[in-house]
């Protein structure tokens, strides 16, 4: 096993550990699923970091349950809807980029926010009401249609009116939706309005989640973890990429001294 890898054995062991005791749901999503499926409860050789899912309304208790870890680990918080929304890292290691730059992080593990949708037409309708915002930030699209409607609604100045649709019936809607579906059992899950996810994912496919074992850790995972696996990557997510293909996030880790230079 490799050196980043033993650390993020450690990392994912102690990151369980916390949110079990907190009674926190949370679920194993991304490329430590093909771990466990393709090579057999190791990580993927090439691969990195690893994701764990929790809910969003749980994100407060998330926070509060990986906050004050031993060292040499912490909490990195994200800027508010990014995803993930904080990452646990090894305080005594600094990442180095493809480009031979030094970032101010340790290897880390994400934690990314989840939700339930009542159907695809939400996602639909979230996907269009999030193309927009203030002028100075918004990329027109590339397909000429939705091009030409975007540069009449600016033009006629009705983005305000849009936005305030989003941010004042749509959002609050989904929200209270996803705490009455989560209540039932039921839904479609994937990321949150502003943190999309790739894949989604009929709720009797994540849930009950299911304990297997990561690099000797148990923790949970999607239920039905071959159909999550094929809805994220594909039917081949058995074969391995072609080598041009097998990128990390970053070229390398090192050890520091002084984790606070």
């Amino acid at each position: 096993m490799s050196e980043v890898h033993q650390v993020l054995a450690r990392m994912l062991a102690l990151t369980v550990s916390r949110l079990e005791s907190a009674g926190i749901d949370h679920c194993l999503i991304g490329g430590g699923c093909i771990g466990i499926v393709r090579h057999e409860g190791q990580m993927v050789p090439w691969d990195d970091d690893l994701d764990i899912a929790v809910w969003v309304d749980d994100i407060p208790r998330t926070v509060e349950a990986l906050s004050n870890l031993p060292a040499p680990y912490g909490m990195y918080r994200d800027p508010p809807g990014q995803t993930p929304f904080c990452r646990v890292t090894d305080l005594s290691t600094r990442l180095i980029g493809p480009d031979g730059s030094r970032w101010p992080l340790g290897i880390f593990l994400d934690l990314i926010p989840m939700m339930t949708w009542a159907s695809m037409r939400s996602f639909q309708v979230n996907d269009a009401l999030q193309g927009f915002g203030p002028r100075d930030r918004v990329k027109f699209s590339q397909h000429p249609l939705k091009r030409l409607v975007k540069r009449t609604i600016y033009s006629c100045r009705l983005e305000g009116a849009i936005i305030a649709v989003r941010e004042g019936l749509f959002c609050p809607w989904v929200i209270a939706g996803h705490a009455r579906r989560r209540a039932r059992g039921r839904g479609i899950v994937s990321g949150t309005i502003r943190t999309p996810w790739i894949g989604r994912y009929p709720w009797s496919t994540v849930f009950p989640t299911r304990p297997r074992e990561l690099l000797g850790v148990r923790v949970q995972s999607p239920r039905d973890i071959e159909d999550f696996l094929v809805r994220r990557y594909g039917p081949e997510f058995r074969q391995p990429p072609a080598e041009a293909n097998r990128m990390g996030h970053y070229a390398h880790a090192v050890r520091v001294d002084h984790p606070d230079e």
